[in-house]
């Protein structure tokens, strides 16, 4: 991904992201105050857009503070496309969404370990890996709205207008997302989801 400083933005008339180019310009120049104004101005939402998919306070204040980092690492290439706000709120919602993930496999191997621990037959613990590896492989290949639907709501347990707010999008549109997420798993897994 580059990013360039032009002023490309500015002549689509959008201040906001002008005023975020200048000051990005001037933290490339080594300004620390126009840095701490960036993160004053935006640390608040994207500390929402990470709490309201994590729900753990301060797993949202590590995953802001890799949003940040990321955007200092490219500072110097970043072309003003779209508001900091914006850039930064989808680096955290994609960070959180890696950490619903990783919560999920982490669940997933503890009812693993717990089956084992429960020493079942060989065959109980092949199917149950069978049917997670089958759950998993459809949700992968959903389209990628759809499967951020179904993971923000279903293992981030966001509510639906939470979920909608972080995607961008009405909750009528979130919900039409869900339901051909929801169609789409059915048809693969041929009804074996809960």
């Amino acid at each position: 991904m580059v990013f360039v400083l032009s002023d490309s933005a500015v002549l689509a008339g959008d201040t906001r992201i002008s005023g975020d180019a200048t000051l990005m310009r001037a933290a490339v120049s080594g300004d620390d105050s126009a840095w701490a104004k960036i993160v004053s101005a935006h640390l608040p939402i994207v500390h929402r857009t990470a709490y309201r998919l994590v729900r753990d306070t301060q797993l949202a204040e590590d995953i802001a503070q890799e949003s940040f980092l990321r955007l200092w690492k490219i500072a110097e290439s970043w072309q003003p496309r779209a508001r900091i706000s914006t850039w930064l709120c989808h680096v955290a919602r994609n960070l959180a969404i890696d950490v619903i993930r990783r919560r999920t496999r982490e669940r997933t191997q503890e009812v693993d370990d717990t089956i084992v621990a429960d020493d079942p037959s060989a065959l109980e613990q092949m199917s149950s890996r069978e049917t997670q590896a089958e759950i998993d492989k459809a949700l992968a290949a959903l389209p990628e709205r759809q499967r951020h639907a179904i993971m923000l709501v279903h293992f981030g347990e966001c509510t639906g207008a939470a979920a909608a707010d972080v995607l961008g999008i009405s909750v009528e549109a979130l919900e039409s997302l869900l339901s051909r997420a929801r169609r789409a798993l059915r048809a693969a897994l041929g009804g074996k989801e809960g």
